[in-house]
């Protein structure tokens, strides 16, 4: 391998790495949309030790049944779309998108900046 070619890898390597350290600072998105009873959440965060669990029982707690999971980690970062169906409550009411995505900030990783 030449001097250039080698000083090619090391550039491409410290570029990678800047990115991988950028993508986990700036990864914290909660996305929820709901159409009458069929919920949609994208979550993308820093990941802790247990996070996919919390997240499914906080829904429960807010009557939302999850029926689909995908999920992913990659260099810590974690990301999930979850499907499920919001039941009613037993005033008839349905949890609201924004009282969702308040119930998801609270227990998901935030970058500290």
């Amino acid at each position: 391998m030449t001097v250039m070619e080698k000083r090619k890898v090391r550039i491409v390597e410290g570029v990678a790495a800047k990115a991988t350290a950028v993508e986990a600072e700036a990864a914290t998105s909660v996305q929820v949309s709901i159409i009458e009873s069929d919920a949609l959440l994208e979550i993308e965060c820093l990941h802790r030790e247990g996070l996919l669990l919390d997240v499914m029982q906080m829904l429960r707690e807010v009557r939302i049944e999850v029926i689909g999971v995908q999920s992913s980690l990659n260099n810590g970062v974690f990301l999930a779309e979850l499907r499920a169906k919001v039941k009613e409550h037993a005033n008839g009411k349905k949890v609201s998108i924004v009282e969702v995505k308040k119930a998801l900030n609270r227990i998901i990783p935030h970058a500290v900046h």
